[in-house]
């Protein structure tokens, strides 16, 4: 799912969600929420924030063990006992209630092959996601959710939108606990919203929006494509 959909109230984002995920409704991993799920949650929500902690229980509840925890507005994930971060074995997130720099935090998914914790992060007109590595201690920022692919070996994310969006499909390579974005993928007539779910783990369904469209269309990509363009490290 793009971030593409959101802003920075969270009702834009369940809203978003339900309306993409209506293409292709599979979940991403072990804990990720269907579109339905989302809407379900959220449809009668008294506020933004509200919506966002509702799916974080949800997702949290498919969990086992204790190394995600919520006190009030401080969101706490639990790092590896053999964490590379000898030091600090936790990451600590704190909303904060501000007009103009607001930030919160809400978990998004688990991805229990690499054992990483995704977050959703509504930062102002910069909504994005964290992906957290629990045995490397590190974070890598995502313009949109990652899909894991079924190789678990790579992600990918798709960010279209009218402003302040990458416009591109990206794949990431996971090394460790960690991704890192090694080729792009852009159309060559402007989308404004773009779905991406993996097909094998060597090709893409993706249902995307042009600009002044209607509706949906879709595309099968490989990975094999020579539009494909690779990132320098």
């Amino acid at each position: 799912m793009t971030h593409s959909s959101f802003t920075t109230a969270w009702f834009a984002l369940w809203f978003g969600v339900a309306l993409i995920l209506s293409f292709f409704d599979t979940p991403t991993s072990h804990a990720a929420l269907s579109s339905a799920d989302i809407e379900k949650l959220c449809i009668n929500a008294d506020s933004s924030q509200e919506c966002g902690r509702r799916i974080e229980a949800a997702v949290t509840t498919k969990l086992t063990g204790a190394f995600i925890k919520r006190n009030g507005d401080t969101l706490t994930v639990t790092l590896l006992p053999e964490s590379d971060d000898a030091d600090t074995r936790t990451r600590t997130f704190t909303d904060k209630d501000d007009p103009v720099r607001g930030i919160a935090y809400a978990v998004w998914d688990y991805l229990a092959t690499c054992d990483a914790v995704v977050l959703y992060v509504s930062e102002d007109a910069n909504p994005h996601f964290l992906w957290i590595g629990r045995k490397s201690g590190k974070s890598v920022v995502l313009p949109a959710d990652p899909v894991i692919a079924p190789d678990n070996k790579k992600i990918v994310t798709a960010d279209f939108c009218a402003n302040n969006c990458t416009n591109e499909i990206a794949l990431w390579q996971i090394n460790g606990d960690l991704p890192t974005k090694n080729q792009t993928w852009a159309p060559k007539e402007p989308w404004v919203d773009a779905e991406a779910t993996w097909s094998s783990a060597v090709a893409l369904n993706i249902s995307y929006q042009k600009k002044g469209a209607s509706g949906f269309s879709h595309l099968f990509l490989r990975l094999s494509d020579r539009d494909w363009r690779h990132v320098s490290p």
